[in-house]
């Protein structure tokens, strides 16, 4: 899934158990969503908190992040559960 800006792709396997919450939060700091899964309020979250989005996250996961302008990727290399 790749941003609105197409910035940033991400490649997602697993669950955000609390994505709902997070994606609230995210719409009332004016954040906008065009899908309902976990993979794009991940996405959004990271663009906003880098990779601090780490602790706030409550799931099985692991996933990679390619920041098309810098040519970097940001990764979570295997499965967490918080």
């Amino acid at each position: 899934m790749w941003d609105d800006a197409g910035r940033y792709a991400i490649i997602f396997n697993g669950e955000v158990f609390n994505f709902r919450e997070l994606r609230s939060a995210l719409e009332s700091n004016g954040v906008s969503f065009f899908s309902q899964s976990d993979t794009e309020v991940l996405l959004k979250l990271y663009i906003r908190e880098k990779e601090n989005c780490l602790p706030q996250l409550n799931g099985f996961f692991a996933f990679c992040i390619y920041d098309k302008l810098e040519q970097s990727f940001f990764y979570c290399p295997r499965p967490v559960w918080h």
